[in-house]
C-alpha cells in the first residue's frame, strides 16, 4: 500500500492524537482507532500503538516513522509471511 502525502500527513495525525491522548473521550478514541485500522494494512498497527512488540522501540514519535512502518507493511512481503504462519 502507498498513501498519498495527505493521506500519510492524516494517519500521522491520527497516531499523534490518539498517543498524546487528544480526544474528548472513549468514543472519539475508539472513532480514531478504526480509522486507523481501516487505513493500513498492518494487521496489528493499531495494537502496536499500545503495545508494541520488536517492531517497534515504542516511540511511535517521531509519528511518520510508525506510519511509514505500517502503511508499508505489505510493500515488503511480511504480509505473505503472516498469513503463512
Amino acid at each position: 500500500m502507498s498513501a498519498s502525502p495527505s493521506q500519510r500527513a492524516e494517519l500521522i495525525r491520527i497516531v499523534g492524537r490518539i498517543m498524546t491522548g487528544d480526544y474528548a473521550g472513549e468514543e472519539e478514541a475508539d472513532r480514531l482507532v478504526a480509522e486507523f485500522r481501516a487505513a493500513v494494512p498492518h494487521p496489528r498497527a493499531a495494537d502496536l500503538i499500545f503495545w508494541p512488540n520488536d517492531e517497534f522501540d515504542h516511540d511511535p514519535g517521531p509519528y511518520p516513522r510508525f506510519v511509514d512502518t505500517v502503511v508499508d507493511y505489505a510493500a515488503d512481503g511480511r504480509v505473505a509471511a503472516v498469513l503463512v504462519s
